[in-house]
C-alpha cells in the first residue's frame, strides 16, 4: 500500500536538494518524488533528510572514564593515561565483570537515546572484552539489540583493539586469528572485522595478519587508521578492499589516492577530535581527493561520549569547517557507504524510506539552531518510530 510524506518544504535526498515535494513510499521504500494525492504524513513545510547512519560506535561497555577527562585537562596525554592503567584496558576490566544482561540493559538505554536523536542505522563494535569469552559476550549483546531494535544494527568484531595486559603479543594475535575470528564467524555474530592500528595498539604487520585471516573467513574489513600517528595502514587496508578507514588525522595524499582507487570510505570522527583534542584530519585534501566521506560519532567511554548525531553534524561544520551539504551527506549517504550499504542514507527511488522531519527551513539551521529540539518525526522503512 502506498503512502506519502506530504508538503515537504525542503528535501535533501542524500545527493540533491528539492523544494516543495511529496515523497511517495511503498513497502518501506521510496518509489517516487513529486506531487501526490495520496493520504499520508503532513511534513508541514519542514525539512526532510535521510535517517542518520552512524557507521562507527563502541556502544557496548560497562562503566565510564570521566576521570580521564580531568587528567587530560590537567595536561596528561591519552597515551600516558593508558600506560598508567587507564584507557581501553580500564573499560575492558569493567566490561569483563559485567553480565550479558547488565551490558544489554545499559546498551539498550544508549540505543534508545541514539534513536531519539535520529539515528536509523548504527554500527556497533566489540573490543572491550579482549578474551574469547568476553568478546563473544559483547557480540551476543549486539545481536540481541539487533533482534529487538526498530532500527538496523551492523555488528563489527574488534578483538584487535589493544593487546590485553598480561598476555604475550604473539599469543594474543594467535588467539584473535585462530580462536576468536573462527568462533565469531561460526556463530554469525559480526559482519565486519576492525583493527586499531596505531601506537599503543597494533602494528601494521599485526593488523595485516588479522585482516587477512578475517578476509579468508568472509568478513568485510574496517580499520582504525592514522589517528595518533601515520602508519600507512590506510593504504594497505584500501588495497585489501577495506570498506572504510576511520579517524585519518594523519592521512597522506598517497593514502588517499589508494583509498579513492579502491573505493574505500573515509570515516571522519569530529567528536573524538574535539573531545580528545587529538588534532584534525586534512579535511580539504580529503574532499579534493574524491574519496567518499562518512561522518560518525565514535561513541565510546573514553574519547567521545557523544551519541547525538545532530551534535556530531554541527561539529563537522563548526570544528572541521566542512560545508553543510558535505556534512549532511556524510552522516547519511556517506555513513551508509561506510558500512557497505547502498539502499539506505538516501531518499531516491529504490532507497529504504528511513527519514527525519526537522522543524527548520534549511540545512544550515541544523547547525544554527543546534540547541533546539528540532526533530518532529522519525521514520524507519516508511513507518513512524518517533513523533513529537
Amino acid at each position: 500500500m502506498r503512502s506519502a510524506i506530504k508538503n515537504i518544504g525542503l528535501l535533501f535526498t542524500g545527493q540533491r536538494v528539492l523544494k516543495d515535494v511529496d515523497l511517495i513510499i511503498e513497502d518501506g521504500q521510496v518509489v517516487d518524488i513529486g506531487s501526490s494525492e495520496l493520504d499520508g504524513y503532513d511534513a508541514a513545510g519542514n525539512l526532510v533528510i535521510p535517517g542518520f547512519v552512524d557507521c562507527h560506535t563502541h556502544l557496548v561497555f560497562a562503566g565510564d572514564r570521566a576521570y580521564e577527562l580531568k587528567l587530560r585537562l590537567e595536561g596528561e596525554s591519552y597515551l600516558s593515561i593508558a600506560q598508567k592503567g587507564g584507557g581501553i584496558m580500564k573499560t575492558v576490566l569493567k566490561t569483563r565483570k559485567a553480565s550479558e544482561e547488565e551490558l544489554f540493559k545499559t546498551a539498550q538505554k544508549r540505543l534508545k537515546k541514539a534513536i531519539r536523536a535520529g539515528t536509523t542505522t548504527i554500527e556497533i563494535k566489540s573490543g572491550y572484552g579482549l578474551s574469547l569469552e568476553d568478546e563473544i559476550k559483547i557480540l551476543k549483546v549486539i545481536k540481541r539489540l539487533r533482534d529487538e531494535s526498530p532500527i538496523d544494527i551492523v555488528a563489527t568484531f574488534l578483538g584487535g583493539h589493544v593487546v590485553p595486559e598480561g598476555v604475550d603479543r604473539k599469543r594474543y594475535l594467535r588467539i584473535v586469528t585462530d580462536e576468536m575470528l573462527p568462533r565469531v564467524r561460526e556463530e554469525d555474530l559480526a559482519d565486519f572485522c576492525d583493527v586499531f592500528c596505531d601506537e599503543g595498539a597494533f602494528t601494521v604487520s599485526e593488523t595485516e595478519t588479522i585482516l587477512t585471516r578475517a578476509q579468508e573467513l568472509g568478513f568485510m574489513l574496517k580499520v582504525h587508521a592514522e589517528e595518533l600517528s601515520h602508519t600507512g595502514i590506510s593504504s594497505l587496508a584500501a588495497e585489501m578492499g577495506a570498506v572504510s578507514c576511520d579517524h585519518l588525522n594523519h592521512i597522506t595524499e598517497d593514502d588517499l589516492i589508494r583509498m579513492e582507487k579502491n573505493g574505500t570510505v573515509a570515516v571522519l570522527l569530529p567528536g573524538t577530535s574535539f573531545f580528545l583534542d587529538s588534532g584534525k584530519p586534512p579535511v580539504t585534501e580529503i574532499i579534493k581527493s574524491g574519496v567518499d566521506i562518512a561522518i560518525a560519532t565514535d561513541y565510546n567511554p573514553g574519547t567521545c561520549p557523544i551519541l547525538s548525531m545532530p551534535i556530531i553534524l554541527a561539529l563537522g561544520c563548526l570544528y572541521y569547517r566542512m560545508p553543510i551539504t558535505e556534512v549532511v551527506r556524510g552522516v547519511t549517504r556517506g555513513g551508509a557507504l561506510g558500512i557497505g550499504r547502498e539502499d539506505i542514507g538516501m531518499l531516491e527511488k529504490g532507497s529504504q524510506a528511513d527519514l527525519i522531519v526537522f522543524q527548520v527551513p534549511d540545512l544550515i539551521n541544523l547547525v544554527y539552531n543546534l540547541d533546539d529540539d528540532n526533530i518532529v518525526a522519525i521514520f524507519k522503512k516508511g513507518v513512524i518510530i518517533y513523533h513529537r
